[in-house]
């Protein structure tokens, strides 16, 4: 039986359709490339970096409410930082840590992360090492 020309697949009834273990490999490699290469194209915008990279339009301020979620978020993510006695708060722009963690290095990590975010533009770390 003849495989269908890949432009009448669509109009073959699904009875008649190839199964996977019937198709080729370059069936199969072509329908990974598409798939990739709709991947690319979708974070095409996202992911090119250069000069200007991090530089938005004139004006422009992200939502203070945007980025306390990128810093909770990102705090949450990190594997050597327990904030769970942490508080985020976040007012024009500029981040206060509150709260306690467990050593000094922690609470510097702490703030390197918040000041990573994009659109802060201060951070005031008032967080205290816990007494052990």
């Amino acid at each position: 039986m003849a495989r269908p020309a890949p432009q009448d697949r669509e109009r073959t009834p699904p009875a008649s359709r190839p199964r996977e273990h019937e198709r080729n490999a370059i069936d199969r490699a072509l329908d990974q490339a598409r798939g990739w290469l709709r991947h690319v194209d979708r974070d095409y915008w996202r992911t090119e970096q250069g000069p200007h990279g991090g530089r938005g339009p004139k004006g422009f301020r992200r939502a203070d409410e945007r980025i306390h979620d990128d810093v909770c978020v990102r705090m949450t993510e990190h594997g050597h930082l327990d904030p769970g006695d942490v508080t985020v708060n976040v007012r024009k722009a500029e981040v206060t840590l509150d709260g306690t963690v467990e050593s000094l290095e922690q609470k510097r990590l702490a703030e390197d992360i918040a000041d990573s975010v994009a659109g802060v533009a201060h951070t005031q770390n008032n967080l205290r090492v816990r007494q052990r």
